[in-house]
């Protein structure tokens, strides 16, 4: 009987030994850190930074425009105002385009359609290039005056005027803004060269003969 109830202890003691064993491996010890579980990381895109077709097409469209893929451009803005006909900057953008491609009519059309009130400055001077294209030079010059009464420096536009003025016969006011870009360009020679062609058409040989003599080596 008590060989028996000694093994029975025996038994009792194995077993509650393994169980309390158990319990403080499953427990967390004071220095033990715990393991967090893995969060999911963000998406790399989120919806709102998603960039659209429409934009890429036009950024696109611009990009070919920049390397004179003038037809491939504008199959691109023709993508673009597919998906966003209202879209005023890509229309006007477009109408540039064609007028690089020398497709002036459609151009002319095209910037007819829209608002004057829509146009911006860039939209105004093209369409002062369109009307000198279609050799309507009134028309051209007001628009180009108009431009530097704002912008007196913008160069590019005093000689655009310098030369509507000069295919419209008025020689004396081409002249004129011609002799204010040699103040500012005087080793220009190509600037002078038109220059002495205008002095000539006006009649001044001799001026014409020593501005062109100027230019050459």
């Amino acid at each position: 009987m008590t060989k028996r109830f000694f093994l029975f202890s025996l038994c009792v003691f194995i077993v509650l030994s393994c169980g309390a064993a158990r319990l403080e491996a499953q427990s967390v010890r004071p220095q033990q850190e715990l393991i967090k579980p893995e969060r999911p990381e963000p998406p790399l895109h989120q919806p709102e930074n998603v960039i659209p077709d429409w934009q890429a097409w036009l950024e696109l469209a611009r990009l070919q425009s920049y390397v004179g893929q003038f037809d491939d451009s504008l199959a691109s803005y023709v993508r673009v105002l597919k998906e966003k006909p209202d879209h005023l900057q890509a229309r006007l953008e477009r109408i540039k385009v064609l007028s690089w491609a020398g497709r002036h009519e459609e151009a002319w059309v095209e910037l007819n359609s829209i608002p004057e009130d829509g146009l911006d400055a860039d939209a105004r001077l093209l369409m002062g290039d369109l009307y000198a294209s279609r050799l309507e030079y009134d028309k051209a010059r007001t628009i180009f005056e108009e431009h530097l009464q704002g912008k007196p420096d913008d160069s590019a536009v005093r000689l655009k005027l310098a030369e509507v003025l000069s295919w419209d016969g008025r020689y004396e006011d081409s002249l004129k803004q011609f002799s204010i870009l040699l103040r500012d360009f005087p080793d220009d020679v190509q600037l002078r060269r038109k220059y002495a062609f205008v002095l000539s058409w006006a009649g001044k040989h001799e001026d014409a003969i020593q501005e062109l003599r100027r230019t050459l080596p």
